[in-house]
């Protein structure tokens, strides 16, 4: 049996359709979560890398490249 209250007045009901998601990203300027290796090229290129989408360093890391740059470059 059908419920006779409206969608919009049930309280704790969201519309979870895959519209009304899409919608709510573009609105609150979210970061997508799937996009193609061509789709994830052209986001990064209009809104920029996020943070979280940055690869972390770490410290050793970085000291193996230095190294490996001072050697060639003396060479």
């Amino acid at each position: 049996m059908k419920s006779s209250i409206p969608d919009d007045e049930k309280e704790g009901s969201g519309d979870n359709s895959l519209q009304a998601k899409s919608l709510d990203r573009a609105l609150n300027n979210t970061v997508p979560k799937t996009l193609t290796p061509y789709e994830w090229e052209e986001w990064y290129s209009r809104y920029g890398v996020p943070d979280t989408h940055r690869e972390h360093q770490s410290p050793l890391r970085l000291g193996r490249i230095r190294r490996w740059l001072r050697h060639w470059r003396q060479n």
